[in-house]
């Protein structure tokens, strides 16, 4: 999913700065920076289970990515992380697939989950 807004979240130069911590913290971590907005990509293995839910959100929380979904097809459930304040998220919340999940700002969406017990390993 890209967020698109009116103004960029963050400059070039900050973008940067945070792309060279976020490298060093998780390996195969691909950030990009398209029209003010970072999406993030990461190459999954068989040690997804501690990268995804420990490694991801602390460096992402620590550079100060606002928002980390994590949809988890062998779990059932998604797991939204938010209010990054430079350490970990201070919150996070986790829903099985069925129930409605809010993205809180900058993206602001409910995620309807139903749709994804159709895409279960």
């Amino acid at each position: 999913m890209t967020v698109m807004t009116d103004r960029p979240h963050m400059l070039t130069e900050d973008f940067e700065a945070v792309a060279r911590v976020a490298a060093r913290e998780v390996e195969g971590l691909r950030l990009e920076f398209i029209d003010g907005v970072i999406r993030s990509k990461a190459v999954p293995d068989g040690d997804h289970d501690r990268r995804d839910r420990v490694e991801k959100p602390l460096a992402y929380a620590r550079t100060g990515i606002p928002v980390y979904l994590l949809i988890d097809r062998e779990a059932c459930d998604v797991t939204v992380f938010s209010e990054p304040d430079g350490r970990r998220y201070a919150n996070t919340r986790t829903v099985e697939f069925g129930n409605d999940v809010e993205l809180p700002d900058p993206v602001n969406v409910t995620l309807r989950t139903e749709v994804l017990k159709d895409w279960v390993r």
